[in-house]
């Protein structure tokens, strides 16, 4: 990363007046953010410049288009003080696009005629699948897919984008470290499939041994928290938790691996969990 960078507009960003804020959408073909240099900004920086490789990549991913450190003398007093700003810690200021995005759950619940409304849901739903396709193909796991991270981009057709790839994963860098920091990042699973919910208690309660009475129980909480099946006949919600069982029994042998490796690797500071993880992550991406 380059470490010089001209900051000196930084401060009508940061504070614009009223009269030009509208004009500044108009003028300003970046917005810009300013954020602590740590794991998470760095394995954002690092995902947007291998998504930048990609052909088109706009048309599905906002990320962001540059980075640099920024020089904290550089900037107004007023403006390290607005922020808390310390000369202790290093940051990087991150530039997007200035694109016209609309929240996922505002773009699709505004629209009122019911066919639209399906044909919409239908075709984003397929759009976003292949943008996460292309993003596994080219070794980047979008692991916090949410709402929250899918904008409709009104500037290029109304095609949603997948945005905020601070947690998202590297498939080459996975190893314990890597994995731990990600999972720890995390306070919500609601769009988590099974086997996510389980490492993620696992690894928040730090439990050191792992049973199948402790998958069947964190299945039954899965599927009695899961709020869609209330639509669904009680048949078919038991045969759902039927299937997750059976499929966290196909993951026996991690169970095993784990037991195996678990009194080795403690010699060496690892915990329970971080093994599960990393025996886990690695297996699913070797298939």
């Amino acid at each position: 990363m380059h470490t010089n960078i001209e900051i000196t507009n930084i401060n009508k960003h940061f504070f614009p007046t009223f009269a030009e804020k509208r004009d500044e959408r108009m003028a300003c073909k970046y917005n810009t953010n300013l954020t602590k240099y740590c794991f998470y900004s760095k394995n954002e920086a690092d995902i947007s410049d291998k998504i930048k490789q990609l052909r088109y990549y706009s048309n599905q991913f906002f990320i962001a288009e540059t980075y640099d450190f920024v020089n904290i003398g550089q900037l107004n007093d007023h403006v390290v003080e607005k922020l808390q700003l310390s000369n202790d810690v290093r940051y990087l200021i991150f530039k997007y696009k200035n694109e016209n995005l609309v929240d996922f759950d505002e773009f699709l619940f505004n629209i009122v005629e019911p066919k639209r409304f399906i044909f919409s849901a239908i075709t984003s739903f397929s759009y976003i699948l292949a943008s996460l396709r292309t993003l596994n193909e080219n070794g980047v796991c979008f692991f916090n897919l949410s709402p929250q991270n899918i904008a409709f981009n009104l500037d290029c057709g109304e095609n949603p984008v997948i945005r905020n790839f601070q947690s998202s994963l590297q498939i080459s860098r996975l190893n314990v470290e890597y994995i731990t920091n990600i999972i720890k990042e995390k306070n919500d699973y609601t769009y988590k499939p099974l086997e996510v919910h389980i490492l993620f208690y696992f690894i928040h309660n730090e439990i050191l041994t792992i049973s199948y009475s402790f998958i069947e129980e964190v299945c039954e909480s899965f599927v009695n928290n899961l709020r869609v099946l209330d639509l669904f006949s009680l048949k078919y919600k038991e045969s759902y938790k039927v299937r997750w069982w059976i499929c966290a029994e196909d993951n026996s042998n991690i169970i095993q691996d784990l037991a195996a490796l678990t009194d080795e690797l403690k010699l060496q500071g690892f915990l329970g969990s971080d093994i599960f993880l990393f025996l886990n992550y690695q297996r699913q991406h070797q298939l």
